[in-house]
């Protein structure tokens, strides 16, 4: 998982862009996913494939807002389609957390919004 994350910072970068986020959640034990708001019962950070981030500035235009969520969920897009190995599923939550997106490795391609 964190092979994902630094591609993710480095695709980031050779755009440009800013990789400007906190890693929030990566590995959760059971009884912790279990209090989790919104966790999937099955949640793939119970074996440690997948990771949230609060993502911040990335674009550099002095605000955190949805375009660089977007900037971030199409960069895990792209990367996805290049590294088969690593696709999985990509999360945002628009209407809960605002700026907040979960990425995995657990190879099936799923995508949501809460």
């Amino acid at each position: 998982m964190k092979e994902k994350e630094r591609l993710l910072a480095n695709e980031l970068t050779g755009k440009g862009l800013k990789p400007n986020y906190m890693i929030i959640s990566g590995y959760r034990p059971h009884w912790l996913n279990q209090l989790t708001p919104l966790a999937a019962k099955k949640s793939v950070h119970q074996v440690g494939q997948a990771i949230d981030i609060d993502v911040f500035d990335v674009n550099g235009d002095g605000k955190s807002n949805r375009e660089d969520v977007e900037l971030i969920v199409q960069t895990l897009e792209k990367m996805d389609r290049r590294n088969p190995a690593l696709a999985g599923g990509i999360g945002t939550y628009f209407r809960s957390a605002p700026q907040m997106v979960h990425f995995d490795v657990a190879g099936k391609k799923r995508r949501w919004n809460y």
